[in-house]
């Protein structure tokens, strides 16, 4: 699980080194782009998403840990269950 976990997150950023787009047109002009300044903003997109995906993982770590507890469950099914019959209220009195 953790290997294509590490395979996932390092495609990601070799997709995102790889194909600047129009990221870097937005922020630079392009027909200036060395080899140093995509090193450099894929060492930046490395580090930014990086940590970024590293506190989404710990968050859902966290959350995994939180709902075992059956009471737990419960009520996040009771939560769910409200914000579906909020929804269907919603649809069923709009005009």
């Amino acid at each position: 699980m953790q290997q294509e976990l590490l395979f996932v997150f390092i495609a990601i950023f070799a997709l995102d080194s790889i194909t600047p787009g129009p990221a870097v047109a937005t922020v630079m002009d392009v027909s200036h782009l060395t080899m140093a300044t995509a090193t450099q903003f894929s060492v930046a997109i490395i580090l930014i998403w990086g940590g970024v995906l590293v506190g989404y993982t710990a968050l859902a770590d966290r959350g995994r840990q939180y709902f075992k507890n059956s009471s737990m469950q419960t009520w996040l099914n009771r939560g769910a269950a409200g914000a579906m019959a909020g929804a269907a209220g919603s649809i069923a009195f709009r005009e």
